[in-house]
């Protein structure tokens, strides 16, 4: 009986330590696993050199994609025109219609462009020949809605035997105004400053555009009523001279 009382308690001693032991070994698990959640959360958020130098990589060749698919500063067109129009003395009154052409060029860098327009009338034997610098104030390119002001110079030259040659500066404000992704109006108002010329007195003028355009992509065709009035004073005697017709052409941009 002794013995078997004996054997009971020992085995309870067994049974508790046993238990004891495992709830060491549970405690201690616990805590280990709290220390390496602890430390993995400190390695996941670890900076390193070669993240870095990656990193740095990646936005290389970010800044190369923006650079190859953001749009050019730079744009270019040229242009043809045909003009049809009456040439009007106010004095007599006396009109004249005449056919003539034009061409044109402009490269901007951004905002600021440059532009050349040249017409060769052999009808009325004169040419002339302008000059401009322009500045785009609204808008992201000169093919959207935009307000561009121009100021130039224009030369004029008469072939017909009068020895008439004369330079003047020009400012003007040009706009364009899509209605869709095709179609818009432009409009355009230029003022040309005085200037003595020879046989003519002091020359000076006025010119109005207003009309529509249609874009094909990068092809741009358009129609534009246009009036060109040209004041003469020669020793106190005023002339008045008037443009009045329209300009259809071709524009390509690049």
């Amino acid at each position: 009986m002794r013995k078997t009382k004996f054997f009971l308690k020992n085995m309870i001693f067994v049974l508790l330590g046993v238990y004891g032991l495992k709830l060491n070994a549970q405690s201690g698990w616990k805590g280990f696993s709290n220390i390496s959640e602890k430390a993995e959360k400190k390695e996941s958020s670890r900076w390193t050199l070669s993240e870095w130098m990656q990193q740095k990589d990646n936005n290389r060749l970010m800044d190369l994609w923006l650079s190859l698919n953001s749009p050019s500063p730079f744009e270019f067109f040229i242009q043809g025109n045909y003009i049809t129009y009456q040439s009007q003395n106010m004095i007599s009154n006396q009109a004249t219609s005449y056919n003539s052409s034009s061409y044109g060029l402009a490269a901007f860098a951004s905002f600021v462009g440059l532009e050349a327009q040249s017409e060769n009338n052999t009808a009325e034997k004169y040419s002339d020949v302008l000059g401009m610098l322009q500045l785009r104030l609204l808008g992201h390119s000169v093919q959207g809605t935009r307000l561009i002001l121009q100021y130039g110079s224009h030369t004029k030259n008469y072939t017909d035997g009068r020895a008439i040659n004369y330079s003047q500066t020009f400012g003007s404000a040009d706009l364009n105004l899509y209605l869709n992704k095709q179609i818009g109006l432009q409009g355009l108002y230029r003022n040309y400053s005085p200037v003595q010329v020879s046989l003519l007195g002091e020359v000076t003028g006025l010119r109005s555009e207003a009309g529509l355009f249609l874009d094909f992509k990068a092809v741009r065709v358009f129609g534009n009523w246009y009036k060109e009035n040209e004041y003469q004073n020669l020793n106190g005697v005023k002339s008045e001279f008037k443009k009045e017709g329209y300009v259809t052409g071709l524009r390509i941009f690049f």
